[in-house]
């Protein structure tokens, strides 16, 4: 099978792995936040700080292994042994600090949270490789199957220990369920054994290539967590709470919509490196597909959060909805700009990415900093402005340092812009006109359906033959995922 039908039927793997792990992580999600309300949801979201570090740390890894396609030998070993070391530091380290990070927000209930949380530091560690070895060979089938499996057994586990009443605690034991399950799957289909070696002068030139695209992921680290830590030091465990439920409802959208995409692009671009033409037609053909659904997904998600927050979590989470919009608008940016991470990652250029990527980062918090005495939702806002005049900086410098032609790949998408933009206007319409005379359940449908059949309609006027093209996609993903010779171009 070609680089291009493997990355079609990845994407399509993928988007079946992330719509299944979404919906049950959503509906586990849905039923648990409202019992425990955000001041327990803003320990949780305090004690993430942890696993989200580990995260970046093991992220940095995937580069080693693909890039240097390592699938067996004293290296992949010594890379194992190193990884599981990382990360029995990192959960004694969490372990231990427990009293001393409760002691910082003034909130003993942190304590033992902490301490549980602390064993998945070691989780991730252990499922690194296999995981990576399985993405390397381009199994996304595989990769579908463990995450669905798991996600579903986890959310069993945290509705179950939620609805008896365990609070914040079932948050954690589902994530500890969710990586005990993927670990059990992923070694037995991974095909390897570690070798009991480990080579000191071998391990500096296997993670090597792995360390920029580490300092990018701790860079989103700094990005995702260091807010938290900010809003739980100046406005405590609620706002903590709100901010967490917004980044919680995003990263559903973005994980559902535009991840299956993300997940194939470096194996692929990866393979095809060395040939240009091939990398800026995908470049292309990935920036439109991913305007075509995530703009309309993302502002319509904002648009509707004063409808749909309350319908499906409760009243009680009515004060997240300001910063639910803000942070949506804020990150989309960000969604464009992860593509031209993966293709300078690809291509060896991570670096680039890295130093833009740090500038951005330090504006944002710089901003929060100052912006934390006007509350949650002007911190939040402060950075969306941030976002919008950084964005066109930072395709300018990856076209310039990387050769590749990032702005008019970027240039194509004023079309679902201005279909998203008449989207926007009709939602609000409707919202300020039609819907005080409707129950709550018919208000989200209309504007759902609204917006969708507004989106469609303005970019089938601005490009039709472009919007025909993805109904063809769509129908030759499908093709090939039923096993037929039908070419993705």
């Amino acid at each position: 099978m070609s680089v291009a039908k493997k990355m079609a039927s990845g994407m399509l793997w993928g988007l079946l792995e992330k719509v299944g792990q979404q919906i049950l992580s959503f509906a586990a999600f849905l039923i648990v936040v409202r019992m425990i309300g955000p001041e327990e949801y803003g320990l949780v979201g305090l004690c993430v700080v942890f696993t989200g570090f580990a995260t970046m740390i093991f992220a940095g890894i995937a580069d080693a292994i693909i890039s240097q396609q390592i699938t067996e030998g004293s290296r992949l070993s010594t890379l194992f042994w190193a990884v599981i070391l990382v990360g029995l530091i990192l959960s004694l380290i969490t372990f231990l600090s427990a009293e001393f990070f409760a002691g910082l927000f003034k909130d003993d209930r942190l304590v033992p949270l902490v301490r549980l949380i602390s064993v998945l530091p070691f989780l991730f560690a252990l499922s690194t490789v296999p995981t990576v070895l399985v993405n390397a060979r381009l199994d996304f089938k595989l990769i579908a199957v463990r995450s669905i499996i798991g996600t579903l057994a986890g959310g069993i586990c945290g509705v179950i220990l939620a609805l008896n009443g365990f609070g914040a605690y079932a948050l954690v034991w589902q994530q500890i369920a969710i990586w005990v399950c993927i670990n059990l799957i992923i070694w037995p289909a991974a095909g390897w054994v570690p070798r009991m070696t480990f080579n000191r002068l071998e391990l500096f030139g296997v993670l090597a290539p792995g360390g920029k695209m580490t300092v990018s992921m701790i860079i989103t680290f700094v990005e995702n967590q260091v807010p938290r830590l900010i809003i739980g030091f100046s406005l405590g465990a609620v706002s903590v709470g709100l901010f967490s439920f917004a980044w919680r409802i995003f990263w559903s959208m973005k994980e559902g919509l535009f991840l299956p995409v993300i997940s194939v692009m470096f194996p692929a671009f990866a393979k095809i490196k060395n040939d240009p033409d091939e990398s800026i037609r995908l470049i292309n053909r990935i920036v439109s597909i991913t305007g075509f659904i995530a703009l309309p997904a993302f502002a319509g998600g904002a648009m509707t959060s004063p409808q749909f927050v309350p319908l499906f979590f409760g009243i009680k989470w009515i004060a997240a909805v300001g910063v639910l919009q803000f942070f949506i608008f804020a990150m989309i940016p960000g969604t464009f700009l992860l593509i031209i991470r993966e293709v300078l990652r690809a291509h060896g250029k991570i670096g680039v990415f890295v130093r833009f990527q740090a500038i951005i980062v330090a504006l944002s918090i710089a901003t929060m900093l100052l912006l934390v005495n006007r509350g949650l939702q002007s911190m939040v806002f402060g950075v969306l402005v941030i976002a919008f005049i950084t964005f066109p900086f930072a395709v300018w410098v990856s076209a310039r340092a990387s050769g590749f032609s990032f702005g008019r790949s970027f240039g194509r998408l004023w079309v679902p812009v201005t279909a998203t933009a008449a989207m926007v206007l009709s939602i609000y319409a409707i919202q300020v006109t039609v819907l005080p005379f409707f129950p709550p359940f018919v208000d989200l449908a209309l504007l759902v359906l609204a917006g969708a059949s507004v989106y469609l309609a303005v970019y089938a006027l601005l490009d039709f033959r472009q919007l025909a093209d993805f109904v063809k996609a769509g129908g030759r993903i499908r093709t090939l995922f039923k096993g037929k010779s039908q070419t993705f171009k």
